[in-house]
């Protein structure tokens, strides 16, 4: 027989090529990740990695298939000794250890330490500083957290408070050795500006002018040392679409001229334009609120850029801009979007035909915080609509008593629809006025227009007779706006509808509900469908015209829970108390299909039916059966 010897183990030099240790958790210990060449041999190779701390014998091994292991959970700072043989698979023949390789595993470096100071620590609204970061150690990145929503980044940064407050700040430095935060609180007070006098009289001057295509001079009745003139929109006699040109702006006045869209002859008959000016800067009128008026010059249609206000608005006020240079004779207009309380962006906008390459113009702003009252000696109601108004009439309803119609400024507060547009204006009355969208037509004719918000400025002088004030208080649905905002069904056949129609009776807009009678409910709350949330009024008013039952109820929230009021055409003596209902008759001369006004002390009739009670807030307004409400109001 003829033996066939098995040939020996070929002994192959294993070297280990790289050794990487990666912190991953220090407070677990360390990872590496060892590779090696690999031998050449056709069995089946299984490597084995022998490893300890340096100068004492290996206690710890893996194994590996491949040219690599990773091993875990080292000490940080110790040294550590490595070698790797092969072995053939499932047999005791291996190679000599490879050269030992002896690493130490790198300390990572202590946690850095959160430290900063602010240029200043207090002052009156608004109040802009500096905060800076004197954090020590390794630091890779830096999160603030400022106190009034506000976040940064920057080793160094610049803020500006707006509101009054007390605001506390917080830095959290984080590197490769951990992270650390440090809070401050009450470290920021900002304190209410000191109360500024009202403004004089002739602090700002409005008028109203008749103006066509030809350019005319608009003089002031007083001399303005820094003046800066809005004016906008223009009537709607004449149905081509046009815009206000402005130039020439001076101490003593102005030039104005209606300028047509280049697709059109420019030549336009007259029209009614409301104007005003005021020095640039900002002032306070006796009530409270806030007026800014400033200059942007600007060349980069159709973009827009931000412009931030240096009045401390407590809320997004209404802003009137124009274009008040004519550098460029393209016809183009200003428009705006995204106002808040610190600032809004504007641009200029070409017809759509044109090129959208404009010059360089100077862009004027006023904004105004909504509201009523005397600025200097006019008379002003500034308001906002609704995301309501396109390309049909929209009707805007006074809240101010005026005795002849005031002089109206306006602007689109938004730029939802990509098309240029400029707002125009009708049948213009002492209590009421219509708006609309009206697109130029240089690329299409299509001139639908989706759903703008407009603010508005009424003026008119004072004299002697400074128009009625409204009652303080909250309407919540007086139907002006043309819309059922707010309004939704919660209970019936999915049959009924809720619509904004005109009624003869009251001469103005009314709600109505068409349902199945009793068995259909409607639900009144806030525009956004939120609750009302009123926890300032206490006395409801309605107008109501219906011809069949209906069930009143108020939504309130008191010392006792969420309960309901009541109300319904029976008797006024009707008084009575279910869990959570409380009823109150009206009478019984309510159903007449005539119009009907009420009037509700909402804590009194609480208090008929648990006088331990307390009102906290009301929420909202819902009602059962088929008919037409208006003016909802608290106060």
């Amino acid at each position: 027989m003829r033996r066939t010897a098995t040939p020996a183990y070929r002994r192959g030099l294993v070297a280990l090529a790289m050794l990487a240790l990666a912190m991953l958790q220090p407070a677990l210990g360390a990872d590496a990740r060892l590779t090696w060449g690999t031998i050449n041999d056709p069995r089946s190779i299984t490597y084995e990695l022998h490893y300890g701390e340096a100068g004492q014998p290996p206690d710890q091994q893996v194994s590996s298939e491949t040219s690599s292991a990773a091993v875990s959970d080292l000490t940080e700072g110790r040294s550590y000794a490595f070698a790797v043989r092969a072995c053939v698979t499932d047999s005791p023949l291996c190679s000599t250890f490879s050269p030992q390789l002896i690493a130490t595993v790198p300390s990572l470096p202590a946690a850095p330490e959160a430290a900063f100071s602010a240029s200043t620590r207090s002052g009156e609204a608004p109040l802009s500083l500096v905060f800076t970061d004197t954090s020590s150690g390794m630091i890779d990145s830096r999160q603030w957290t400022l106190g009034d929503g506000a976040t940064a980044t920057g080793e160094r940064v610049e803020h500006r408070y707006v509101q009054p407050g007390t605001y506390s700040v917080a830095l959290t430095v984080s590197g490769p050795g951990g992270s650390d935060t440090l809070t401050r609180s009450n470290y920021i007070v900002v304190s209410p500006p000191e109360p500024e006098p009202g403004p004089e009289a002739g602090s700002l001057e409005a008028g109203e002018v008749q103006l066509n295509s030809d350019w005319q001079w608009i003089a002031f009745q007083q001399a303005w040392a820094d003046p800066v003139v809005v004016a906008r929109p223009l009537s709607g006699a004449d149905e081509e679409p046009a815009l206000v040109r402005i130039d020439g702006v001076t101490s003593d006045g102005f030039w104005a001229r209606i300028q047509e869209w280049d697709y059109l002859d420019d030549s336009h008959v007259d029209e009614t334009l409301g104007w005003m000016v005021m020095n640039a800067g900002t002032l306070q009128t006796d009530d409270g609120r806030w007026i800014e008026a400033g200059r942007i010059s600007t060349s980069r249609p159709p973009g827009f850029l931000r412009q931030s206000f240096t009045a401390p608005f407590g809320e997004p006020p209404m802003v009137l801009s124009a274009v008040t240079s004519n550098l460029d004779p393209a016809p183009v207009i200003s428009r705006i979007r995204n106002v808040d309380a610190t600032g809004f962006q504007i641009g200029m906008r070409e017809e759509e035909a044109a090129d959208q390459t404009h010059g360089l113009e100077t862009l004027s702003y006023i904004a105004i915080e909504p509201g009523t009252g005397t600025i200097g000696d006019l008379w002003a109601e500034v308001g906002i609509t609704p995301n309501a108004v396109r390309h049909t009439s929209y009707t805007v309803a006074y809240q101010s008593a005026f005795t002849e119609p005031p002089i109206l400024l306006a602007q689109m507060q938004t730029t939802n629809g990509g098309d240029t547009a400029n707002l125009r204006w009708t049948f213009r009355t002492n209590t009421a006025v219509d708006l609309w969208v009206a697109e130029e037509q240089s690329r299409d004719v299509e001139t639908r227009h989706i759903n703008e918000r407009v603010g508005y400025l009424l003026l008119a002088s004072t004299g002697n007779d400074v128009p009625d004030q409204p009652e303080p208080g909250i309407t919540y649905e007086d139907a002006e706006d043309g819309t059922t905002l707010g309004w939704r069904v919660y209970t019936g056949s999915r049959g009924e509808t809720i619509s904004n129609e005109t009624d003869a009776d009251v001469d103005g807009r009314v709600i109505v509900l068409s349902g199945a009678g009793w068995n259909s409910g409607y639900h009144l709350q806030r525009d956004d469908n939120s609750p009302w949330a009123d926890s300032e009024h206490a006395i409801l008013e309605w107008d109501l015209k219906y011809a069949e039952a209906f069930h009143v109820y108020v939504d309130i929230e008191t010392s006792r829970g969420q309960m309901y009021l009541e109300y319904t055409p029976v008797d006024e003596s009707s008084t009575w108390v279910w869990r959570e209902y409380v009823h109150h008759g009206l009478g019984t001369a309510l159903t007449d299909g005539r119009w009907h006004h009420f009037e509700r002390d909402l804590a009194a009739d609480l208090a008929d039916g648990y006088p331990d009670a307390q009102l906290e807030r009301v929420n909202g307004f819902l009602i059962r059966g088929s008919g037409r409400v208006d003016n909802i109001r608290m106060r």
